[in-house]
């Protein structure tokens, strides 16, 4: 069966015949165009180059879309020279390179961390009478964050400004991303506090989940704070956030700001009472980590390994290792099996109490499987 001009059979056909003796198979100009695309696709730059020079040699002239795959193509082999160089076929050709050409180009450039390059171009760019767009913009910056050039990079985001571009939550997403990373976390607060303000951007979660986290893990809650009393009735924070945000208000001595969270939340889940409840034992406060154990069964949540070992803990640290003897009880009675942290926190429990003998008789109890990982 003889290939149709310009498909997939022609291509490998061609390939096949390594010297690409079969230009018979291109009839017209579309074919040329399509199968040069169909090469860059298959990565073959070689054999779509000689194509274009049987082409340029003939009456037929390459569309911008062709041009922009062998770019495309040469980037995606890291062959920038090569990918720059079609850019003068173009102009030797009188085709003049449209925006999206010169953004592959440049976003290339900024991602192999060829940021000079790309400013030098995007300068060329501008004098070839074609206007940068945000995405050039958005490319630029994205360079300048990648090398950790975060404050050349709020310098350039002004002058985008100034000349007429109005930053999007892409642009300024990927600076607060680098700011974080950076563990500059002030400045990455307050750069979204510009989106916000001047540059009447609406947030997305990629633009403030991963912020709130890092601050969240770094242990600044203050910070944290701020931004939520500023921003909370734009944010979507989810359950998520929620269980690390009252975690980490506990952790850092907020006990009273991590109960207004946890009783703020409309459909507070079983992470949510697990991690008040734990914080709840760490300060002692025992009677009241049980009203909130009551409160998650009157929800008709199921309390799981982790709810009875945090209860277990809390009793065992304040000495009442008969309750929490029973409590384990309970436990084994609603179905949920005790694990080696449950039987290791309790036959602890036991040993500080000086109640050596039930712990022995604790460990004996233990099955297998739970006792693997506890110590003698």
């Amino acid at each position: 069966m003889v290939a149709q001009p310009g498909s997939q059979d022609a291509v490998s056909k061609a390939a096949d015949d390594g010297a690409w003796t079969v230009w018979s198979l291109l009839k017209k100009e579309s074919d040329y165009n399509m199968t040069i695309d169909l090469l860059c696709r298959e990565g073959l730059l070689e054999q779509a180059c000689n194509v274009l020079d049987k082409m340029l040699e003939g009456k037929y002239e390459a569309t911008t879309f062709t041009y922009g795959r062998l770019v495309d193509g040469f980037l995606r082999l890291s062959k920038f020279s090569e990918a720059l160089a079609v850019l003068d076929v173009m102009a030797e050709r009188g085709c003049i390179p449209p925006a999206i050409v010169y953004n592959q180009l440049i976003d290339g450039l900024c991602k192999a961390g060829k940021v000079e390059e790309a400013f030098e171009l995007s300068t060329t760019m501008v004098k070839n009478g074609c206007s940068p767009t945000l995405y050039t913009y958005n490319s630029l910056i994205n360079g300048l964050c990648l090398q950790g050039k975060t404050d050349e990079a709020r310098d350039f985001l002004q002058e985008m400004a100034d000349s007429g571009y109005n930053p999007d939550v892409v642009t300024y997403t990927v600076l607060i991303n680098s700011l974080r990373r950076d563990g500059n976390f002030r400045a990455a607060v307050d750069v979204f506090d510009e989106m916000v303000s001047k540059g009447g951007c609406v947030p997305d979660r990629a633009s403030y989940m991963p912020l709130l986290i890092g601050l969240c893990k770094e242990g600044c809650v203050q910070l944290v704070q701020e931004f939520l009393e500023k921003h909370r009735a734009r944010l979507d924070l989810g359950s998520f956030f929620h269980n690390l945000l009252i975690s980490t208000l506990s952790k850092h001595g907020k006990l009273d700001d991590a109960r207004k969270v946890f009783r703020e939340l409309a459909s507070p889940e079983l992470v949510h009472f697990n991690s008040f409840m734990s914080a709840l034992c760490q300060r002692k406060l025992i009677s009241e980590a049980f009203q909130v154990y009551e409160q998650l069964q009157k929800k008709g949540l199921v309390p799981d390994t982790y709810t009875y070992t945090i209860l277990i803990g809390g009793l065992c640290d304040v000495g009442r290792t008969d309750q929490a003897l029973s409590l384990k009880d309970t436990m084994i009675q609603n179905n949920c099996k005790p694990d080696s942290v449950t039987y290791g926190i309790l036959r602890a429990g036991l040993l500080k109490a000086g109640r050596r003998t039930d712990a022995e008789q604790l460990k004996a109890q233990m099955p297998a499987a739970a006792g693997a990982g506890s110590s003698s």
